[in-house]
């Protein structure tokens, strides 16, 4: 007779990480590592939730020691979802994975940036909502504006304001509108594909 075979403890521990990281991925969505003034952060927001309600995690509180420290932050966040779906336990081996894990930076505020990437140093410039990588760019590494980061200048005037403001001056300055004409006349020259043209004003200096 064969003896039943006893359950695999390891798989069993698999078996549940494994449903407690579906839980947790259907809960929240983990934007990535924001590393600001000295201090790391995991960020994440509910699901469905706009980046401007993002929250940061200190990663001090994904230690192990600290899941009571962790479930409190997550009680008084928009996270507290996650706490009607799994134990505190498994939240915090969840969002540590994460953390360790996680190739997405996450960038808080415009100017330029520096990240270590496996060891090499990487370049990035954050404006008015935009990023770009100064030289080369870091394999799979994805990148998240949030907070003044994603924001966009708004401008206080329009075009129309500029109009009304300028034209009286143009209109009471001939020579000033004839440096304009001659400065906007050079700029289609080129594209007009226009010849050279020199002309000579000869006059008394007063005039």
């Amino acid at each position: 007779m064969q003896k039943d075979k006893k359950p695999d403890p390891n798989a069993k521990s698999a078996a549940s990480e494994a449903t407690a990281g579906r839980a947790l991925s259907s809960s929240i969505k983990v934007l990535g590592v924001l590393r600001q003034s000295g201090s790391t952060y995991l960020v994440a927001n509910s699901a469905g939730a706009p980046l401007d309600r993002a929250i940061r995690i200190p990663a001090g509180l994904l230690a192990k020691a600290n899941a009571g420290q962790l479930e409190r932050f997550i009680l008084e966040s928009e996270l507290s979802c996650l706490l009607s779906h799994l134990d505190i336990k498994d939240i915090s081996v969840q969002l540590r994975k994460a953390y360790t894990n996680s190739s997405s930076v996450v960038v808080a505020s415009p100017g330029q940036h520096t990240f270590i990437v496996e060891g090499k140093e990487y370049q990035l410039l954050a404006h008015n909502g935009c990023f770009r990588w100064l030289g080369l760019a870091p394999g799979d590494t994805t990148v998240t504006l949030i907070g003044e980061a994603a924001s966009h200048a708004k401008p206080t005037k329009s075009l129309d304001d500029f109009n009304n403001v300028l034209t009286p001056i143009v209109a009471s300055s001939p020579r000033l509108m004839l440096v304009l004409l001659v400065a906007l006349a050079a700029m289609l020259v080129g594209p007009l594909k226009l010849p050279p043209l020199a002309v000579l004003l000869v006059g008394r200096s007063s005039t």
